[in-house]
């Protein structure tokens, strides 16, 4: 996914993150695969994954593997979850969508310098401070908010034979 909308799947998964938060939930879940979005309003919607939220402080039932990965520590039996664990996987599925899953900056392009730090550092603080952080980030690494088309089609999405 090009920087340009990759900035706004993230802007709209910490928003997603913010509303968890203040709801007292982690989704534990986010993902490619649990994310829709509409390319003509940029809306961005957590569509899937939630049998494994769990509420803030709660030791989770279960949790993907890919969220396992991630926070191997949730995967001890006295561990609680936060909504730090969210946050994470935004960062994570951000770099997968800039086509750079280990986070080296450089798999398709290169990154602005402070978007990199905050992708690649862990959360701080609550979610609408991260969220805060990121729209600065966001504004410093490549300027004030604006739409920009993304010209999708379904043959970029499924595959059409």
């Amino acid at each position: 996914m090009p920087d340009v909308h990759a900035a706004w799947l993230c802007s709209g998964l910490m928003n997603i993150c913010a509303w968890l938060e203040y709801a007292g939930l982690v989704h534990g879940a986010i993902s490619p695969e649990n994310i829709l979005i509409d390319p003509e309003t940029h809306a961005v919607r957590l569509a899937a994954g939630w049998a494994f939220a769990t509420k803030v402080g709660q030791h989770p039932v279960a949790l993907p593997e890919r969220t396992l990965g991630l926070l191997p520590r949730l995967s001890l039996t006295n561990e609680t979850v936060d909504t730090d664990c969210d946050r994470e996987l935004v960062r994570k599925t951000l770099r997968e969508a800039l086509g750079d899953p280990t986070g080296t900056n450089g798999a398709v392009f290169a990154l602005p310098a402070i978007i990199s730090t905050w992708i690649n550092c862990p959360s701080a603080g609550s979610a609408v401070d991260d969220y805060a952080q990121w729209c600065a980030a966001l504004e410093k690494g490549w300027g004030g908010r604006r739409f920009v088309q993304y010209p999708v089609q379904v043959a970029d999405v499924y595959r059409v034979a």
